[in-house]
């Protein structure tokens, strides 16, 4: 199984996982294995960090990326850690190498953002302005993703054109523009 064959909430999950291990210098490569390479329902994802001289402290280096997606999305990830060998790079399928070059997307760039206020916002349920500042994000990735250039946030915002009034509805639709954006990989 391909990597890029995956359902796309897999894939948008992985990458948003991903997107923190530039930090981690010691972290050489990651691998999906378990129940998510089977085709159709999975119960967690399960990924593999490779690197020499892993402890438990570099676990939970990823603890808050960890929590934020188990929170968002309501998916279990679990994380396991073992040398950096020829062998256990065959043990999965590799979603992250070192030596990978990372350059996201405007429209992904703005979804990181989207995600980290979100998250924000989901601790703490009441702050309009974190709200505000999630939908804004979303709406500069949507557009971004679709090829249109606002000049300020109000034309973001008019391109988006998507009611929008509760935390529940930016999840859900966040979550769909998540998966568009971050599909193609």
């Amino acid at each position: 199984m391909e990597f890029k064959s995956m359902d796309s909430l897999i894939k948008l999950i992985v990458n948003l996982f991903i997107s923190e291990l530039p930090k981690k210098k010691q972290i050489k490569a990651v691998l999906l294995f378990g129940s998510v390479l089977k085709k159709g329902k999975f119960n967690d994802i399960d990924m593999l960090l490779l690197g020499n001289n892993l402890g438990i402290n570099d676990l939970e280096d990823f603890n808050l990326i960890k929590t934020k997606i188990e929170r968002f999305f309501g998916i279990i990830i679990n994380l396991h850690k073992d040398e950096f060998n020829l062998d256990n790079l065959f043990r999965g399928v590799v979603v992250y190498q070192s030596s990978y070059l990372f350059n996201y997307t405007q429209a992904q760039k703005q979804y990181l953002e989207f995600f980290d206020n979100i998250y924000d916002l989901v601790l703490d349920k009441n702050n309009k302005n974190l709200f505000d500042l999630a939908l804004i994000n979303l709406a500069y990735s949507f557009c971004y993703l679709n090829n249109l250039v606002p000049r300020t946030k109000s034309d973001a915002l008019e391109f988006f054109n998507k009611k929008i009034t509760n935390l529940n509805d930016l999840k859900k639709i966040g979550g769909e523009i998540g998966r568009e954006i971050f599909n193609w990989i």
